[in-house]
Protein backbone atom coordinates (compact mmCIF):
# COMPACT_ATOMS: atom_id res chain seq x y z
CA UNK A 1 0.00 0.00 0.00
CA UNK A 2 2.98 2.31 0.20
CA UNK A 3 2.52 5.29 -2.10
CA UNK A 4 -0.57 4.03 -3.92
CA UNK A 5 -3.72 6.04 -4.65
CA UNK A 6 -6.98 5.75 -2.71
CA UNK A 7 -8.54 3.98 -5.69
CA UNK A 8 -5.80 1.38 -5.72
CA UNK A 9 -5.95 1.03 -1.92
CA UNK A 10 -9.72 0.50 -2.02
CA UNK A 11 -9.32 -2.22 -4.66
CA UNK A 12 -6.93 -4.03 -2.32
CA UNK A 13 -9.41 -3.71 0.56
CA UNK A 14 -12.17 -5.28 -1.56
CA UNK A 15 -9.92 -8.27 -2.32
CA UNK A 16 -8.82 -8.69 1.29
CA UNK A 17 -12.38 -8.39 2.58
CA UNK A 18 -13.45 -11.36 0.48
CA UNK A 19 -11.02 -13.64 2.31
CA UNK A 20 -11.50 -12.05 5.76
CA UNK A 21 -13.35 -15.10 7.19
CA UNK A 22 -10.51 -17.39 6.19
CA UNK A 23 -7.93 -15.44 8.22
CA UNK A 24 -7.03 -16.06 11.83
CA UNK A 25 -7.86 -13.28 14.28
CA UNK A 26 -4.15 -12.53 14.57
CA UNK A 27 -3.88 -12.16 10.79
CA UNK A 28 -6.99 -9.95 10.71
CA UNK A 29 -5.44 -7.68 13.34
CA UNK A 30 -2.13 -7.56 11.48
CA UNK A 31 -3.85 -6.52 8.24
CA UNK A 32 -6.01 -3.98 10.09
CA UNK A 33 -2.94 -2.19 11.46
CA UNK A 34 -1.48 -1.82 7.94
CA UNK A 35 -4.79 -0.42 6.62
CA UNK A 36 -5.04 2.04 9.50
CA UNK A 37 -1.50 3.25 8.89
CA UNK A 38 -2.26 3.90 5.21
CA UNK A 39 -5.37 5.91 6.08
CA UNK A 40 -3.52 7.90 8.74
CA UNK A 41 -0.77 8.76 6.29
CA UNK A 42 -3.33 9.71 3.65
CA UNK A 43 -5.32 11.90 6.03
CA UNK A 44 -2.35 14.20 6.46
CA UNK A 45 -2.81 15.36 2.89
CA UNK A 46 -6.59 15.88 3.16
CA UNK A 47 -8.78 18.23 5.20
CA UNK A 48 -11.21 15.49 6.23
CA UNK A 49 -11.20 11.69 6.44
CA UNK A 50 -8.77 9.97 4.11
CA UNK A 51 -10.02 8.48 0.85
CA UNK A 52 -13.44 10.12 1.19
CA UNK A 53 -13.96 11.03 -2.47
CA UNK A 54 -17.41 10.21 -3.89
CA UNK A 55 -18.50 8.68 -0.57
CA UNK A 56 -21.76 9.91 0.92
CA UNK A 57 -22.14 8.06 4.25
CA UNK A 58 -19.93 6.91 7.11
CA UNK A 59 -21.15 3.34 6.58
CA UNK A 60 -19.98 3.47 2.98
CA UNK A 61 -16.63 4.97 4.08
CA UNK A 62 -16.08 2.09 6.50
CA UNK A 63 -17.03 -0.53 3.90
CA UNK A 64 -14.85 0.91 1.13
CA UNK A 65 -11.79 1.74 3.21
CA UNK A 66 -11.69 -0.99 5.85
CA UNK A 67 -14.28 -3.63 5.01
CA UNK A 68 -14.75 -6.13 7.80
CA UNK A 69 -11.29 -5.28 9.13
CA UNK A 70 -12.96 -2.35 10.89
CA UNK A 71 -14.32 -4.92 13.34
CA UNK A 72 -10.79 -5.60 14.56
CA UNK A 73 -10.18 -1.99 15.54
CA UNK A 74 -10.88 -0.13 18.74
CA UNK A 75 -13.58 2.51 18.54
CA UNK A 76 -11.01 5.13 19.50
CA UNK A 77 -8.92 4.20 16.45
CA UNK A 78 -11.93 4.53 14.15
CA UNK A 79 -12.77 7.98 15.51
CA UNK A 80 -9.23 9.15 14.83
CA UNK A 81 -9.62 8.03 11.23
CA UNK A 82 -13.08 9.51 10.74
CA UNK A 83 -14.69 11.55 13.51
CA UNK A 84 -18.08 11.23 11.79
CA UNK A 85 -18.19 7.67 13.15
CA UNK A 86 -19.19 9.09 16.52
CA UNK A 87 -22.72 9.62 15.26
CA UNK A 88 -25.51 7.18 14.53
CA UNK A 89 -24.97 6.81 10.81
CA UNK A 90 -22.51 3.92 11.06
CA UNK A 91 -24.03 2.01 13.99
CA UNK A 92 -24.86 -1.09 11.95
CA UNK A 93 -21.27 -1.22 10.74
CA UNK A 94 -19.79 -1.16 14.25
CA UNK A 95 -18.94 -4.30 16.18
CA UNK A 96 -20.62 -4.93 19.57
CA UNK A 97 -17.37 -3.93 21.28
CA UNK A 98 -17.25 -0.67 19.32
CA UNK A 99 -20.88 0.07 20.20
CA UNK A 100 -20.05 -0.33 23.89
CA UNK A 101 -17.06 1.98 23.46
CA UNK A 102 -19.29 4.48 21.66
CA UNK A 103 -21.84 4.83 24.45
CA UNK A 104 -19.06 5.08 27.07
CA UNK A 105 -17.02 7.62 25.09
CA UNK A 106 -17.25 10.90 27.08
CA UNK A 107 -17.23 12.81 23.81
CA UNK A 108 -20.36 11.02 22.55
CA UNK A 109 -22.38 12.04 25.64
CA UNK A 110 -24.42 8.89 24.95
CA UNK A 111 -25.16 8.25 28.63
CA UNK A 112 -27.24 11.42 28.55
CA UNK A 113 -28.80 10.72 25.14
CA UNK A 114 -31.87 8.47 25.26
CA UNK A 115 -32.30 8.51 21.47
CA UNK A 116 -28.75 7.31 20.83
CA UNK A 117 -29.08 4.54 23.44
CA UNK A 118 -32.29 3.34 21.78
CA UNK A 119 -30.57 3.27 18.38
CA UNK A 120 -27.61 1.32 19.77
CA UNK A 121 -29.93 -1.32 21.21
CA UNK A 122 -31.99 -1.38 18.03
CA UNK A 123 -28.76 -2.19 16.23
CA UNK A 124 -27.76 -4.88 18.74
CA UNK A 125 -31.14 -6.58 18.71
CA UNK A 126 -31.58 -6.22 14.96
CA UNK A 127 -28.43 -8.17 14.24
CA UNK A 128 -28.62 -11.72 12.94
CA UNK A 129 -25.86 -12.55 15.44
CA UNK A 130 -27.61 -13.46 18.70
CA UNK A 131 -24.32 -13.21 20.58
CA UNK A 132 -23.93 -9.48 20.01
CA UNK A 133 -25.53 -8.56 23.33
CA UNK A 134 -23.16 -10.79 25.30
CA UNK A 135 -20.10 -9.37 23.54
CA UNK A 136 -21.40 -5.82 24.01
CA UNK A 137 -21.68 -6.31 27.77
CA UNK A 138 -18.25 -7.91 28.08
CA UNK A 139 -16.79 -4.67 26.73
CA UNK A 140 -19.29 -2.50 28.64
CA UNK A 141 -18.25 -4.07 31.96
CA UNK A 142 -14.53 -3.86 31.16
CA UNK A 143 -14.63 -0.22 30.08
CA UNK A 144 -16.81 0.95 32.99
CA UNK A 145 -14.23 -0.58 35.34
CA UNK A 146 -11.37 1.08 33.46
CA UNK A 147 -13.13 4.44 33.60
CA UNK A 148 -14.24 3.89 37.22
CA UNK A 149 -17.89 4.44 36.29
CA UNK A 150 -19.86 3.40 39.39
CA UNK A 151 -23.25 4.82 38.48
CA UNK A 152 -25.22 5.83 35.40
CA UNK A 153 -26.82 9.02 36.64
CA UNK A 154 -29.44 9.41 33.90
CA UNK A 155 -32.26 7.17 35.13
CA UNK A 156 -34.05 7.24 31.77
CA UNK A 157 -30.93 5.94 29.99
CA UNK A 158 -30.50 3.30 32.70
CA UNK A 159 -34.10 2.15 32.32
CA UNK A 160 -33.85 1.91 28.54
CA UNK A 161 -30.68 -0.18 28.73
CA UNK A 162 -32.16 -2.51 31.36
CA UNK A 163 -35.53 -2.84 29.61
CA UNK A 164 -34.00 -3.62 26.24
CA UNK A 165 -31.47 -6.04 27.70
CA UNK A 166 -34.01 -8.08 29.68
CA UNK A 167 -36.36 -7.99 26.71
CA UNK A 168 -33.62 -9.56 24.61
CA UNK A 169 -32.68 -12.07 27.32
CA UNK A 170 -36.26 -13.15 28.11
CA UNK A 171 -36.37 -16.12 25.69
CA UNK A 172 -33.06 -17.41 27.07
CA UNK A 173 -33.68 -17.08 30.83
CA UNK A 174 -35.54 -20.39 31.20
CA UNK A 175 -32.45 -22.25 29.97
CA UNK A 176 -29.94 -20.23 32.03
CA UNK A 177 -27.66 -22.09 34.40
CA UNK A 178 -26.73 -20.67 37.79
CA UNK A 179 -23.49 -19.25 36.42
CA UNK A 180 -25.42 -17.47 33.65
CA UNK A 181 -27.68 -15.75 36.18
CA UNK A 182 -24.59 -14.79 38.19
CA UNK A 183 -22.85 -13.24 35.17
CA UNK A 184 -25.87 -11.21 34.11
CA UNK A 185 -27.30 -10.11 37.46
CA UNK A 186 -24.06 -9.68 39.42
CA UNK A 187 -21.77 -8.35 36.69
CA UNK A 188 -23.31 -7.31 33.36
CA UNK A 189 -26.39 -5.57 34.74
CA UNK A 190 -24.81 -4.22 37.93
CA UNK A 191 -25.01 -0.54 36.89
CA UNK A 192 -28.55 -0.93 35.54
CA UNK A 193 -30.35 -2.92 38.27
CA UNK A 194 -31.25 0.13 40.43
CA UNK A 195 -33.83 0.90 37.71
CA UNK A 196 -35.55 -2.51 37.80
CA UNK A 197 -39.28 -2.20 37.10
CA UNK A 198 -42.24 -4.55 37.74
CA UNK A 199 -42.32 -5.56 34.07
CA UNK A 200 -38.62 -6.47 34.25
CA UNK A 201 -39.14 -8.61 37.34
CA UNK A 202 -41.96 -10.48 35.63
CA UNK A 203 -39.49 -11.66 32.97
CA UNK A 204 -37.41 -13.64 35.48
CA UNK A 205 -38.82 -17.20 35.80
CA UNK A 206 -39.91 -18.18 39.32
CA UNK A 207 -39.33 -21.89 38.71
CA UNK A 208 -35.55 -21.59 38.67
CA UNK A 209 -33.34 -23.50 41.12
CA UNK A 210 -32.50 -22.15 44.55
CA UNK A 211 -28.90 -21.59 43.49
CA UNK A 212 -30.00 -19.60 40.45
CA UNK A 213 -32.46 -17.61 42.56
CA UNK A 214 -29.69 -16.79 45.03
CA UNK A 215 -27.46 -15.64 42.17
CA UNK A 216 -30.16 -13.14 41.17
CA UNK A 217 -30.77 -12.00 44.76
CA UNK A 218 -27.06 -11.43 45.26
CA UNK A 219 -27.12 -9.07 42.28
CA UNK A 220 -30.14 -7.16 43.58
CA UNK A 221 -28.68 -7.02 47.09
CA UNK A 222 -25.45 -5.48 45.79
CA UNK A 223 -27.39 -2.42 44.55
CA UNK A 224 -29.94 -2.30 47.39
CA UNK A 225 -28.71 1.08 48.64
CA UNK A 226 -28.91 2.53 45.11
CA UNK A 227 -32.61 1.61 44.79
CA UNK A 228 -35.41 3.83 46.05
CA UNK A 229 -37.76 2.32 48.63
CA UNK A 230 -40.46 1.62 46.06
CA UNK A 231 -38.05 -0.39 43.91
CA UNK A 232 -36.83 -2.32 46.96
CA UNK A 233 -40.44 -3.19 47.77
CA UNK A 234 -41.04 -4.32 44.18
CA UNK A 235 -38.12 -6.75 44.34
CA UNK A 236 -39.56 -8.32 47.48
CA UNK A 237 -43.23 -8.41 46.53
CA UNK A 238 -42.88 -9.16 42.81
CA UNK A 239 -39.87 -11.48 42.76
CA UNK A 240 -38.96 -12.88 46.18
CA UNK A 241 -42.46 -13.68 47.44
CA UNK A 242 -43.67 -15.19 44.14
CA UNK A 243 -40.54 -17.33 44.01
CA UNK A 244 -41.19 -18.82 47.45
CA UNK A 245 -44.90 -19.17 46.65
CA UNK A 246 -44.24 -21.21 43.49
CA UNK A 247 -44.99 -24.90 43.63
CA UNK A 248 -41.49 -26.30 43.59
CA UNK A 249 -41.41 -29.94 44.63
CA UNK A 250 -37.93 -29.95 46.16
CA UNK A 251 -36.36 -27.60 48.70
CA UNK A 252 -39.29 -25.20 48.51
CA UNK A 253 -37.77 -22.96 51.20
CA UNK A 254 -34.21 -23.10 49.80
CA UNK A 255 -32.77 -24.50 53.02
CA UNK A 256 -30.05 -26.43 51.19
CA UNK A 257 -26.46 -25.22 51.28
CA UNK A 258 -27.08 -22.96 54.28
CA UNK A 259 -25.33 -23.55 57.60
CA UNK A 260 -27.61 -21.57 59.93
CA UNK A 261 -30.86 -19.62 59.95
CA UNK A 262 -28.84 -16.41 59.77
CA UNK A 263 -27.05 -17.76 56.70
CA UNK A 264 -30.40 -18.87 55.21
CA UNK A 265 -31.87 -15.41 55.73
CA UNK A 266 -28.85 -13.65 54.23
CA UNK A 267 -28.47 -15.95 51.22
CA UNK A 268 -32.16 -15.97 50.28
CA UNK A 269 -33.28 -12.46 51.17
CA UNK A 270 -30.26 -10.23 51.64
CA UNK A 271 -31.32 -6.77 52.79
CA UNK A 272 -34.78 -7.35 51.31
CA UNK A 273 -35.61 -9.41 54.41
CA UNK A 274 -36.66 -6.06 55.90
CA UNK A 275 -39.86 -6.26 53.85
CA UNK A 276 -40.92 -9.68 55.13
CA UNK A 277 -42.97 -10.23 58.25
CA UNK A 278 -41.37 -12.44 60.87
CA UNK A 279 -44.39 -14.72 60.55
CA UNK A 280 -43.70 -15.21 56.83
CA UNK A 281 -40.06 -16.02 57.55
CA UNK A 282 -41.03 -18.64 60.14
CA UNK A 283 -43.49 -20.22 57.69
CA UNK A 284 -40.68 -20.64 55.18
CA UNK A 285 -38.17 -21.90 57.73
CA UNK A 286 -39.69 -23.80 60.64
CA UNK A 287 -36.25 -24.11 62.20
CA UNK A 288 -35.81 -20.36 62.28
CA UNK A 289 -34.28 -19.20 65.52
CA UNK A 290 -35.12 -15.55 65.75
CA UNK A 291 -32.41 -14.87 68.32
CA UNK A 292 -29.70 -16.37 66.14
CA UNK A 293 -30.81 -14.03 63.34
CA UNK A 294 -31.55 -11.06 65.58
CA UNK A 295 -28.95 -8.82 63.93
CA UNK A 296 -30.70 -9.23 60.56
CA UNK A 297 -34.22 -8.47 61.78
CA UNK A 298 -35.90 -5.09 61.53
CA UNK A 299 -37.36 -3.53 64.70
CA UNK A 300 -40.86 -4.51 63.50
CA UNK A 301 -39.77 -8.12 62.92
CA UNK A 302 -38.07 -8.07 66.31
CA UNK A 303 -41.40 -7.03 67.87
CA UNK A 304 -43.10 -10.00 66.18
CA UNK A 305 -40.38 -12.25 67.56
CA UNK A 306 -40.90 -10.75 71.02
CA UNK A 307 -44.61 -11.55 70.93
CA UNK A 308 -44.20 -15.10 69.60
CA UNK A 309 -41.06 -16.38 71.32
CA UNK A 310 -41.77 -16.06 75.02
CA UNK A 311 -39.24 -13.25 75.38
CA UNK A 312 -41.76 -11.28 77.47
CA UNK A 313 -41.13 -13.82 80.22
CA UNK A 314 -37.38 -14.17 79.73
CA UNK A 315 -35.01 -11.50 81.03
CA UNK A 316 -32.01 -12.75 79.03
CA UNK A 317 -33.94 -12.69 75.76
CA UNK A 318 -35.44 -9.23 76.34
CA UNK A 319 -31.97 -7.88 77.15
CA UNK A 320 -30.65 -9.39 73.90
CA UNK A 321 -33.50 -7.69 72.04
CA UNK A 322 -32.71 -4.29 73.55
CA UNK A 323 -28.99 -4.79 72.91
CA UNK A 324 -29.89 -5.02 69.22
CA UNK A 325 -32.34 -2.10 69.32
CA UNK A 326 -29.67 0.15 70.85
CA UNK A 327 -27.37 -0.29 67.86
CA UNK A 328 -27.26 2.51 65.28
CA UNK A 329 -30.44 4.63 65.39
CA UNK A 330 -31.68 3.52 68.81
CA UNK A 331 -34.57 5.99 69.16
CA UNK A 332 -35.95 5.18 65.70
CA UNK A 333 -35.49 1.45 66.37
CA UNK A 334 -37.34 1.65 69.70
CA UNK A 335 -40.12 3.71 68.11
CA UNK A 336 -40.69 1.10 65.38
CA UNK A 337 -40.40 -1.76 67.90
CA UNK A 338 -42.98 -0.38 70.36
CA UNK A 339 -45.28 0.75 67.53
CA UNK A 340 -45.42 -2.82 66.22
CA UNK A 341 -45.85 -4.25 69.74
CA UNK A 342 -48.90 -2.05 70.33
CA UNK A 343 -50.31 -2.15 66.77
CA UNK A 344 -52.86 -4.90 67.38
CA UNK A 345 -54.47 -4.78 70.86
CA UNK A 346 -55.54 -8.44 70.50
CA UNK A 347 -51.91 -9.51 70.16
CA UNK A 348 -50.57 -7.55 73.13
CA UNK A 349 -49.01 -9.85 75.73
CA UNK A 350 -48.40 -8.55 79.25
CA UNK A 351 -44.71 -8.94 80.16
CA UNK A 352 -43.69 -10.45 83.47
CA UNK A 353 -42.86 -7.82 86.12
CA UNK A 354 -39.11 -8.52 85.86
CA UNK A 355 -39.12 -8.23 82.07
CA UNK A 356 -41.33 -5.13 82.22
CA UNK A 357 -38.87 -3.46 84.61
CA UNK A 358 -36.01 -4.11 82.18
CA UNK A 359 -38.02 -2.88 79.19
CA UNK A 360 -39.08 0.33 80.94
CA UNK A 361 -35.56 1.12 82.15
CA UNK A 362 -33.88 0.42 78.83
CA UNK A 363 -36.60 2.24 76.88
CA UNK A 364 -36.23 5.25 79.17
CA UNK A 365 -32.43 5.21 78.70
CA UNK A 366 -33.09 5.62 74.97
CA UNK A 367 -35.88 8.21 75.04
CA UNK A 368 -34.55 10.25 77.97
CA UNK A 369 -32.18 12.40 75.91
CA UNK A 370 -34.97 13.01 73.38
CA UNK A 371 -37.64 14.27 75.82
CA UNK A 372 -36.59 17.91 75.45
CA UNK A 373 -37.60 17.74 71.78
CA UNK A 374 -41.02 16.20 72.40
CA UNK A 375 -44.08 18.13 71.28
CA UNK A 376 -47.71 17.59 72.41
CA UNK A 377 -48.25 14.77 69.90
CA UNK A 378 -45.10 12.90 70.94
CA UNK A 379 -46.04 13.07 74.66
CA UNK A 380 -49.46 11.64 73.85
CA UNK A 381 -48.20 8.87 71.55
CA UNK A 382 -45.40 7.72 73.82
CA UNK A 383 -47.10 7.87 77.21
CA UNK A 384 -50.62 6.85 76.18
CA UNK A 385 -49.80 4.20 73.56
CA UNK A 386 -46.21 3.07 73.00
CA UNK A 387 -45.05 2.94 76.64
CA UNK A 388 -48.47 2.14 78.10
CA UNK A 389 -47.80 -1.60 78.79
CA UNK A 390 -44.55 -0.67 80.54
CA UNK A 391 -45.69 2.29 82.68
CA UNK A 392 -46.41 0.18 85.78
CA UNK A 393 -42.59 -0.10 86.03
CA UNK A 394 -41.86 3.63 85.84
CA UNK A 395 -40.12 4.91 88.96
CA UNK A 396 -39.96 8.25 90.71
CA UNK A 397 -36.65 9.36 89.26
CA UNK A 398 -37.79 8.61 85.72
CA UNK A 399 -41.03 10.54 86.26
CA UNK A 400 -39.22 13.48 87.85
CA UNK A 401 -36.83 13.71 84.89
CA UNK A 402 -39.72 13.38 82.45
CA UNK A 403 -41.88 16.10 83.99
CA UNK A 404 -39.08 18.60 84.64
CA UNK A 405 -39.90 21.87 82.91
CA UNK A 406 -42.77 20.60 80.77
CA UNK A 407 -46.07 22.39 80.20
CA UNK A 408 -49.32 21.55 81.98
CA UNK A 409 -50.73 20.15 78.74
CA UNK A 410 -47.80 17.77 78.31
CA UNK A 411 -47.92 16.87 82.02
CA UNK A 412 -51.60 16.02 81.67
CA UNK A 413 -50.83 13.77 78.69
CA UNK A 414 -48.45 11.80 80.88
CA UNK A 415 -50.95 11.58 83.72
Amino acid sequence: TSGISCTGYQSIVIGLDEVYPEMTSEKQMEISKVLVQYLRNSSVASSGPACNQNISTTTEWLTVNLGRFSMSLNYSDLILLNNNLGGVGALDSLSPEQKADLILDPNSNALENETLILLVFDSLQGSADNGQLDVFFETFVAVTKQQNITIIKNSAVREIMLNRTLEALAPRLSSFKTEDFAVWFQINLFLLLPSIQPANLAVIPNNISCDSYRAVIKGFDSVFSDMDSETQQWVYSLFIRPFFSSNRTTDSSCLSNTISTQDWLYENFGQFSAFASFEDLVKLNHNMSGFESLSLLTPAQTAELTLSSGALNNTDEINAIFDQLEKNQSFENLDAFLTELSRDPERVVTPSPAVRDIMMQRAFDIIGPMLADFGPQEWKEWFQVKLSPLLPSINGSMLAMTTSGISCTDYQSIV
